[in-house]
């Protein structure tokens, strides 16, 4: 491999290592629970009222069973991040899903570039060694 393949191997990893790291420490938008008391004394706003965490839920708003939170914008639980994905990281998410694949796509390209260069290497070694060399 020369030094272009090496060096866009190592900026897709990093770039795999820092959309996770970015998923996986920002704040998916849980929404602050309600004691008791702050949920009597606000005024009933539209929504549905979660049970769990005494607030009433925007749409969209959805409590997570895993994280026992009700998260903004909530699209689903990674178990890969171990948290939820909502409105707060949900860039962060598609942009590790899209350096996955990027840094997938070149591992195969480069498993079989290495494949058939090593393949090659070993027909023309065997050539010389037939032929007496």
């Amino acid at each position: 491999l020369n030094a272009f393949f090496v060096f866009f191997g190592f900026i897709t990893f990093m770039m795999l290592l820092l959309s996770y790291s970015m998923t996986a420490y920002t704040d998916p938008g849980i929404v602050k629970r309600q004691t008791e008391e702050e949920l009597q004394s606000q005024p009933k706003g539209e929504g549905t009222l979660c049970r769990y965490c005494n607030i009433y839920r925007d749409y969209g708003t959805r409590h997570c069973y895993d994280c026992n939170a009700c998260i903004y914008e909530h699209d689903h639980h990674c178990p890969w991040t171990g948290k939820c994905i909502g409105g707060n990281n949900i860039r962060y998410f598609n942009f590790f899903i899209a350096s996955l694949f990027i840094h997938l796509f070149y591992v195969i390209f480069t498993s079989i570039q290495a494949s058939t260069d090593g393949q090659s290497h070993h027909r023309m070694h065997a050539h010389h060694i037939h032929r007496g060399h």
